[in-house]
């Protein structure tokens, strides 16, 4: 993991920590679905910084917990989804989503664990 992307999973940890002491004094509430929001931006964003680093892609980060990448225009988007699908990481085509992300594969955010393994498939192609 590059090292901006290494410092956005630190901070995304300190956060899910926060959250679970605060759930344990409070018993949850909306101030927990901030503090979720704010971690999700943050693995977000750090898995954005990956993709964008290490493989080179465009990314499309928008407000909710999955991204946009564009892979090189001679990747096979729909075989690269298929491949990645056997190694147990499971993403989406953006073609299913209309016609103006075709070409761009839609990432859902998990833990900084898993994001980086769907990084690695990624690579694997």
């Amino acid at each position: 993991m590059g090292e901006d992307g290494r410092r956005l999973a630190g901070l995304a940890a300190a956060e899910k920590s926060q959250r679970a002491e605060r759930q344990g004094s409070e018993g949850g509430g909306l101030g927990d679905y901030a503090l979720r929001y704010a971690e999700t931006h943050a693995y977000r964003a750090a898995l954005g910084l990956e993709i964008g680093n290490r493989l080179g892609w465009a990314v499309r980060q928008g407000s909710i917990n999955c991204l946009l990448t564009r892979p090189e225009a001679r990747v096979d988007v729909d075989a690269l989804v298929e491949n990645c699908r056997r190694q147990g990481v499971y993403l989406r085509g953006g073609a299913a989503m209309g016609s103006q992300a075709e070409g761009w594969i839609r990432i859902s955010v998990r833990t900084p664990e898993e994001n980086l393994r769907i990084v690695d498939a990624l690579s694997e192609g």
